[in-house]
């Protein structure tokens, strides 16, 4: 586990690379992914989101305070983490109530469809 990193730190100390296949998949297709995985295929209900791991395996709600509302994202925030000695980890989707939550996966899907057909 890193400490808290500036975005040119990663790069320069190449804490993260991009995957080789996906070196060549340009920035929008890229975009058109993530907006149909947060859409239709990821498990709110269940899982949480780790902006820091870039993955939600193994990021079960159940471990963060607050977060039993099953309606909603649960979004680990990348500085208050399970790693953090004193703290236990911060939910940043605490803030969404449901109607935030129906108004996300809108955005999400009007997105996803209106890059979806430009191509």
């Amino acid at each position: 586990i890193y400490p808290f990193l500036l975005a040119d730190e990663v790069l320069r100390q190449k804490i993260w690379k991009r995957p080789v296949n996906l070196e060549d998949c340009p920035l929008s297709i890229l975009l058109l992914g993530f907006f149909r995985y947060y859409h239709s295929e990821f498990n709110s209900h269940f899982l949480a989101v780790s902006i820091r791991l870039g993955r939600d395996a193994d990021m079960l709600k159940t471990g963060y305070k607050g977060s039993s509302g099953l309606f909603r994202f649960c979004i680990e925030d990348p500085f208050e983490t399970f790693s953090s000695k004193k703290r236990r980890p911060h939910d940043l989707g605490n803030h969404a109530n449901s109607n935030g939550q129906k108004r996300i996966i809108e955005c999400l899907k009007v997105s996803y469809d209106r890059l979806n057909t430009a191509f």
